[in-house]
């Protein structure tokens, strides 16, 4: 329960290539100005209010929230979430996630990247059957007992706990992202991040050179401007 499971493994590695500081803000501010435009109401737009929490957990500053969200009122630009699905090597798959105002620039960045890393893109369904969603939240860590957070939470649709040096990992029932977070809260956890993710029901274990080359592709796929996340069912090695 306590670190050895799939989805903690990939998360603990995942969190070492994690994108600069700098582009989270980024991205962080493109998500507001896109749920603006549906809405400048939190309390009547949950993805703008989503959004606005995730910037304040990542020390965003209030003036940088307004601008993103006044930003929305000006900008033509038309963002649309998409998503690809990918093979790399040796049987591993990858989700990616991407908020793009060019779909046919981003599809084309991304293939450049997998062609020279190895991989391809795949047909939808190909990739996704093997993944589920589940509600993701990553809070931070003071001394805290996994075993003991997922007794609390577990009844909420709390279904693992991990940690870190630094963070506590908490998956859950995608169905119950609203209950599970109440419960977070309730036991005095700090939410960093929070959002609806992919994990792989199985995963492929690569040998080392196989590892380094996908290390490479998922920090060339993570630097790509419109890309938010990259997913896979890699089982990384302890080293």
């Amino acid at each position: 329960m306590s670190g050895h499971s799939k989805w903690s493994t990939i998360k603990r590695k995942k969190g070492a290539l994690d994108i600069q500081r700098s582009k989270e803000f980024t991205r962080i501010a493109k998500e507001i100005s896109i749920a603006a435009k549906y809405g400048t109401d939190v309390a009547t737009n949950p993805r703008l209010r989503l959004a606005i929490q995730n910037a304040k957990a990542m020390n965003v500053p209030k003036a940088n929230i307004e601008k993103a969200i006044n930003k929305s009122k000006m900008s033509k630009d038309n963002y649309s979430s998409v998503t690809y699905e990918c093979n790399g090597v040796k049987n591993s798959t990858y989700i990616i996630e991407c908020l793009t105002d060019n779909p046919t620039r981003t599809v084309n960045e991304i293939r450049l990247i997998l062609s020279r890393g190895g991989g391809s893109l795949a047909r939808s369904g190909s990739v996704s059957y093997n993944y589920e969603k589940k509600s993701f939240f990553e809070v931070e860590n003071n001394n805290i007992d996994p075993d003991d957070i997922l007794m609390k939470i577990i009844d909420y649709g709390g279904e693992d706990v991990t940690s870190d040096e630094e963070r506590v990992y908490i998956l859950g029932d995608d169905s119950k992202f609203g209950e599970l977070q109440s419960a977070i809260e309730e036991c005095g956890l700090k939410i960093k991040s929070k959002r609806i993710c992919y994990v792989p029901k199985n995963t492929v274990t690569l040998n080392e050179e196989d590892e380094d080359k996908s290390v490479n592709l998922i920090n060339n796929l993570e630097c790509l401007d419109d890309v938010e996340c990259v997913y896979h069912n890699i089982d990384f090695a302890e080293k």
